[in-house]
Formats: C-alpha cells, sequence, structure tokens
C-alpha cells in the first residue's frame, strides 16, 4: 500500500469520528460542491441551528472560497459535511442540538485540513447545500427535511390539486390541538395572492418576506409547550382585512400579530417599528403613518366597502365599545412595548423608532384580543432590502418576535 493511502487510513482510523469513509470513489457525494482547495485555510463559522415549520437549518458563515463535499451515510443514518482546507468556529452553537429528525451533531478532523460535520438523524433525509451571499457575508446553507415529512407534503398537495379539479375547496382554518391552557398566538403576513403589497427596487415583494418570518416565527413559539400559534395564510393567498380580524377572532387568540414591510418617498428612511391601537383615540399626525395607514388600510383590499369605510375612517367609534374592549387596547400597548424591547436587545436589528407608535390600522381592530402591528423595514431602502431577505436576519426578527411573545405572556 503506498505512503499516502496509509496516512489517509491512519487519519481516518484516529480522528474525533470513526466513520466508514473508503478511499475509493464514495456513493452520494455532491460533485457539483467539490471545488478546487483554495490556497488559504477558510474560516468557517457555525451559526445556530434554526428549526422550520418543516425543515431544519445550519447556517455556515465563511471568509472566503469554499471547497466542501457532503453525503449520506446509512446504518446508522447520518449527514456528513467535509470542509477541505477550513478551521472552524462556534462550534458550541452544534453541540447540544437534537429535534424530531437530529439526534446530535458532531464535529472532527479526518485530517489536519478538514473539518468535518456529522449531523446524526433518527430517519433518512431530503437534503440541500447551496452557497448564499448575505448582508453579513457568504455563508453554505444546509437544509434537512425528514422523508417521511417531504412525502406527507407530496400526498397533501396531490390531494389539495384534486379538490380542486373536483371544485371542491380546503379548509381555510387549520386544525387547533390545544388544551385549555394553551395560549394563541394569531400571526397575520400581510397582503398576498393580488396584492403583493411594497415590491422594493430589485424585486422584493412584501408578501414573501412577511410570511417566510411569520413561518419562522411561528414554529419558534409552537416548539414551547403551552403555546400554540397559526397563521392567517400559509401560502400566496389574497385575503380581505375583514377576513384575517375574523380569524383572529374564529381562534380566541390570546394575541396577535401581523407583519409588513413598508417604503417612504425618503431612501434614508429605515428600521423596523411597532404600532398599536391608542387607548385614547388619537390619531397621528406623522405623514409617514398617514401613508402607512392609508396602504393598509385600502379600500381596493375590503370585501365590502361601505362597511369597510365606517368601520375603518376612525378609532373613535370602536373606543366606545365596553370596557372589555378598552383593556384589550391597554393590554395591547403593553404587547407592543415587549416586542419592541425584545426588538431593541437585539443588535442586528435596526429600529426606526424607540417607542412603540400609534396608528388605526384595521388589522389592530380586534376587540378581544390585544393586536401589534410589525413593520420590518422599508423596501425603498437598499440595505432594508437587503436585510428582509436575509435568511439569518430574518430569524433575529423572528427570534426577538418570540422573546416578546413569551415575555408578555407569562406576565400578564
Amino acid at each position: 500500500m503506498k505512503r499516502r493511502n496509509l496516512l489517509k487510513l491512519f487519519a481516518l482510523s484516529t480522528g474525533n469520528i470513526a466513520l466508514p469513509m473508503p478511499l475509493f470513489k464514495l456513493e452520494g457525494v455532491r460533485k457539483t460542491a467539490l471545488q478546487s482547495k483554495p490556497s488559504q485555510k477558510t474560516n468557517v463559522t457555525a451559526q445556530h441551528i434554526y428549526e422550520n415549520i418543516d425543515s431544519t437549518e445550519l447556517l455556515f458563515r465563511i471568509d472566503k472560497k469554499l471547497s466542501y463535499r457532503d453525503f449520506q451515510l446509512d446504518s446508522p443514518t447520518r449527514f456528513v459535511i467535509d470542509f477541505y482546507n477550513s478551521g472552524i468556529y462556534g462550534i458550541g452553537n452544534l453541540k447540544g442540538f437534537a429535534n424530531k429528525l437530529i439526534k446530535k451533531v458532531r464535529v472532527g478532523h479526518p485530517d489536519k485540513d478538514t473539518v468535518r460535520v456529522v449531523i446524526d438523524l433518527r430517519e433518512e433525509a431530503i437534503t440541500k447545500t447551496s452557497l448564499q451571499n448575505g448582508i453579513s457575508g457568504p455563508y453554505l446553507q444546509v437544509t434537512l427535511i425528514a422523508k417521511s415529512i417531504a412525502e406527507n407534503s407530496l400526498s397533501t398537495k396531490t390531494a389539495t390539486n384534486n379538490q380542486a379539479k373536483t371544485g371542491t375547496s380546503p379548509p381555510t382554518k387549520q386544525a387547533v390541538t390545544k388544551t385549555s391552557e394553551d395560549k394563541i398566538i394569531v400571526i397575520d403576513p400581510g397582503h398576498g395572492g393580488k396584492d403583493p403589497g411594497t415590491i422594493g427596487a430589485c424585486g422584493t415583494k412584501e408578501k414573501d418576506v412577511v410570511l417566510a418570518v411569520a413561518k419562522r416565527l411561528q414554529a419558534k413559539l409552537n416548539k414551547t409547550p403551552g403555546y400554540q400559534a397559526y397563521l392567517t395564510r400559509q401560502g400566496d393567498q389574497f385575503l380581505s382585512l375583514q377576513k384575517r380580524v375574523a380569524i383572529v377572532q374564529e381562534f380566541k387568540a390570546n394575541l396577535s400579530i401581523s407583519l409588513h414591510v413598508d417604503a417612504y418617498h425618503d431612501k434614508s428612511i429605515r428600521g423596523a417599528a411597532v404600532y398599536c391601537l391608542d387607548e385614547n383615540g388619537n390619531l397621528p399626525i406623522d405623514p409617514l403613518i398617514k401613508m402607512l395607514m392609508e396602504k393598509e388600510n385600502s379600500i381596493r383590499w375590503a370585501t365590502n366597502e361601505d362597511n369597510f369605510r365606517q368601520s375603518a375612517n376612525s378609532s373613535t367609534a370602536w373606543l366606545h365599545m365596553d370596557n372589555i374592549h378598552r383593556a384589550t387596547l391597554v393590554n395591547a400597548r403593553v404587547f407592543g412595548k415587549n416586542l419592541l424591547r425584545s426588538l431593541a436587545k437585539d443588535r442586528q436589528i435596526n429600529l426606526q423608532y424607540d417607542r412603540v407608535k400609534r396608528a388605526d390600522f384595521y388589522i389592530l381592530k380586534t376587540p378581544a384580543t390585544p393586536s401589534a402591528l410589525v413593520e420590518m423595514g422599508f423596501l425603498s431602502n437598499p440595505n432594508d432590502e437587503r436585510l428582509v431577505n436575509d435568511e439569518i436576519y430574518q430569524n433575529h426578527i423572528s427570534q426577538a418576535l418570540s422573546q416578546g411573545v413569551f415575555r408578555y405572556l407569562q406576565h400578564s
């Protein structure tokens, strides 16, 4: 046996991770991922692992050109990523993680210039790796979906298509499996379907980014026992403002959050903001907020223009309801402050305002449910448009909002 092959065999047998790694060509190795090795070592930094509704994501920041390969192994089932000519940082963000798909994550060194990340799986998974360019630089995104979930999703999609062919419609309300003690949160991704919302200079559609963040927020809330989160829309569907409010009421939600991004003629305006109805019924004079009210309360997205115009013109009539409704407004203000405080704690998130603003948004008129509207940024600002498209930033926003929800409900 040649000296080179002996050294390779020795490295595999004495490394931190013992894997059946033959010296001949491996089946399942992603050929397109294996590139020529860069001359200088690449720094790979592991970010937190993110759980979405039906998938798990690992993000690895890189500081230069990356050479890697990924493949699956059986008995037991594992997904392996080899980073060539690389050093790894942030290992603590990987160790100790486990969920319904992943047993654990291990890191080893088959040789001095290779970092091996091994993901021990509970079942076979569909995997995808791709190099992306984010606002904070390039990164490798690794997505894993349990094969059973993927097959179930395919079956559901086929059933939905068959329903459409026969002229029947799938149920719009999501199944509620909760106990009497569960806290219900309804998340409303603004716009959808024929209503794209704001469109950025690079083509970003508001309806798409708010749905992405809404799904991340839902997943984070549903991970915690005692909390159930539901979306007003799960795909690219159009819903009237009245229908959105009705969904919040149907779920008898403890809280509701409406997610948006916006635009303004002054491209320097940027940052996130939190809005609630004001308990005193005072309307804002800020021209930017007036513009937002006109956009989000647009008559053209209502199902009944006359009824909508009567209910959306002013908060004053709404405030003449009973004390329960007035208490809801006060609680909504407290809820908004908790959301804003959580957003402010994350240094990655830029705020437009340092206090909760008031506005007469129709979506906030939920008589028994404290509600807040969150503007995540401005698509008219180039920096914000890049940020809201960045998956890491989306996770920062969803994580901060989930902490605001927890903080409010735990002390209310």
